[in-house]
């Protein structure tokens, strides 16, 4: 893994390191082409995947680590050349225009001159996970639809710790069209894998589903009865989830969908703001098909230890 790291620190001398975002950026970058890699590979077993997924946790968390632990003064280089270990594809990461594959001399260049700004990064998150070799393309492309549900069936089905809970349904249609899928306290509504963790809880009366799935292997899988389904077939439609983050900062959440037919919904990632808010996506249903529709929720996906409270969600049709 020495040219990923290699590839990793390189992009991160071609951004403003003192940006959280920008270095967040990097790193999700760096773990989308690498997912992309590893479901091309058809001949990898799971092992092997899991393998190099966790080497690939353990370069970004040592790069990572490194701002947010050293103060200055003990700053040293570790920016040296890191050979590749025998045929490993290198690794090309672009941020708004800008590769890690300059010139070597320039490269070196602007190491020292970076130098400075990377002494003063504030602490931050931790990132995601691991890399192996495909063009900047593919970085904001592989990490979702249907790559994505299938990674998140695979860890579903094959996590020994996974806890399964009976669909609950309840599905209410009001007056404004709306149809509620999913109510708060109902925790049988919800199939829950890895250490994944959901309680219910009270508001001032009123009550709500907390959520902490931290990691990629720990997914909530909420169920779309076929019911409603029914009468949404071939329309787009809206899904609006009522929530909110569970402290003082805000959370984040990501969703991909399994609509049945080989149809999905991307990847779609949400900021929950402290405050209750309604986060609205749109997708359109097949046509064809009798099944339910089944949405995969992972509730912290910079592993900092934040969950979600769900006050609700429900869909409706827009045309």
């Amino acid at each position: 893994m020495a040219s990923a790291e290699q590839a990793i620190r390189n992009a991160l001398l071609r951004i403003d390191a003192s940006n959280v975002a920008q270095r967040r950026q990097i790193y999700e970058s760096a773990w989308n082409a690498h997912e992309r890699a590893l479901l091309a590979q058809h001949d990898l077993s799971n092992e092997s995947r899991s393998k190099r997924r966790d080497a690939l946790m353990q370069i970004i968390r040592s790069i990572e680590q490194d701002y947010i632990v050293q103060a200055p003064e003990e700053k040293t280089q570790y920016y040296n050349e890191l050979a590749a270990e025998g045929p490993e594809e290198q690794i090309k990461i672009e941020v708004n225009g800008a590769t890690n594959f300059d010139n070597r001399s320039l490269h070196r260049a602007r190491t020292r001159r970076r130098s400075k700004i990377l002494l003063i990064v504030a602490p931050s998150i931790l990132a995601i996970i691991m890399v192996l070799g495909f063009t900047a393309w593919s970085f904001f492309n592989s990490f979702s639809g249907r790559a994505l549900v299938e990674r998140q069936k695979e860890a579903a089905e094959q996590n020994p710790r996974s806890t399964l809970m009976q669909p609950f349904r309840q599905e209410t249609e009001t007056n404004d069209g709306w149809i509620r899928f999913f109510r708060p306290g109902d925790a049988s509504a919800l199939t829950v894998y890895g250490r994944t963790s959901v309680d219910i809880r009270d508001d001032a009366g009123i009550p709500y589903t907390h959520i902490s799935a931290n990691s990629e292997q720990d997914i909530v899988v909420i169920e779309i009865g076929a019911g409603v389904l029914s009468g949404l077939r071939g329309k787009k439609v809206l899904i609006d989830i009522n929530a909110k983050s569970d402290g003082t900062e805000p959370s984040q959440m990501s969703i991909t969908c399994d609509l049945g037919n080989n149809a999905d919904c991307g990847r779609r990632r949400f900021e929950v703001p402290t405050n209750r808010n309604d986060l609205l996506f749109d997708l359109t249903i097949p046509a064809e098909g009798s099944g339910s529709a089944k949405l995969y929720l992972t509730s912290d996906l910079m592993g900092e230890g934040h969950g979600i409270d769900i006050y609700g969600m429900k869909i409706k049709a827009t045309d």
